[in-house]
């Protein structure tokens, strides 16, 4: 009986140490990688208060079906550049459930078409 008690707390201290304390910084998963897309498409409305972009867009990679959506854009400068109407390209950053547009260029001013 001794013996088998033996090797059940060997076994379970490996068992433990194999796995981990849960401490440690889990492996990074395909959804924590960023993926980075071309977008081009129409601003169809700004909303300064969450500095988001409503763009009219075609598809976006495998990521993305063609679609209106709201997208934000952290760059101040970047934003502050855009009016409705523009027609834009740029890239789309996706991390998980989280986006954003950056490296936007204005392919043509609003009425300018």
């Amino acid at each position: 009986m001794r013996t088998y008690l033996s090797i059940l707390i060997v076994v379970s201290v490996a068992i433990m140490v194999a796995c981990g304390s849960g401490d440690e910084a889990a492996p990074a998963t395909g959804a924590d990688e960023v993926r980075v897309y071309d977008i081009q498409g129409t601003v169809v409305r700004l909303e300064p208060q969450d500095k988001v972009a409503v763009i009219d867009h075609g598809d976006i990679g495998d990521w993305m079906k063609a679609m209106t959506m709201g997208y934000p854009i952290k760059d101040d400068a970047a934003y502050a550049q855009l009016a409705e109407g523009d027609r834009i390209e740029g890239k789309v950053y996706v991390q998980g459930l989280d986006y954003y547009i950056a490296d936007i260029h204005i392919t043509a001013k609003a009425g300018e078409e």
